[in-house]
């Protein structure tokens, strides 16, 4: 799908307004999942079911437009497809199995969750991988993924949020 740069941008501001709403509309309403669950939010199913079906999506699609993709070789599609598709990789597949409890997630979230999973994303030139956004972001990128794919590490993050003061 090819689509006008000022298109593409109307889009991300329109997604940056949404962003927004959401934003200041948790504060007033609960989200409705996890420990805010509510059942006036509708049909629930599995929390650990509802959120592989919410993330496998677009590792999916990913692994689709790849297929497709006529640059899959280059450097920086492929840099960013390995970086995207470990996320989701661990975030559709591993962590909802490590979800403890017998939580549920409303299906209206879920829906939601697939429709943002889905939203086009931006397209970047070689020069972005000696950006420091990128820079910094792929470390902390890494930084937030080590903890979760160490078994050593997961236990003690628990612990640490367990004994966490609550608001």
């Amino acid at each position: 799908m090819n689509i006008s740069p000022h298109t593409f941008h109307l889009f991300l501001l329109i997604m940056a307004a949404i962003a927004i709403v959401v934003f200041i509309a948790l504060y007033h309403v609960k989200a409705g999942y996890g420990i805010l669950f509510d059942r006036s939010w509708g049909i629930s199913i599995s929390n650990k079911w509802a959120w592989m079906i919410m993330e496998a999506p677009v590792f999916i699609a990913m692994c689709w437009f790849w297929v497709m993709f006529p640059r899959k070789w280059e450097l920086i599609p492929f840099v960013f497809f390995l970086l995207f598709q470990i996320h989701y990789l661990q975030r559709a597949f591993i962590f909802p199995w490590l979800i403890k409890g017998r939580s549920r997630m409303p299906v209206l979230i879920m829906l939601m969750g697939i429709v943002f999973n889905l939203a086009p994303r931006e397209m970047y030139t070689e020069s972005w991988l000696g950006d420091p956004r990128f820079l910094a972001g792929t470390a902390l990128f890494i930084t937030g993924l080590l903890p979760t794919w160490s078994p050593g590490l997961t236990p003690y993050i628990k612990d640490m949020k367990m004994s966490s003061p609550q608001k």
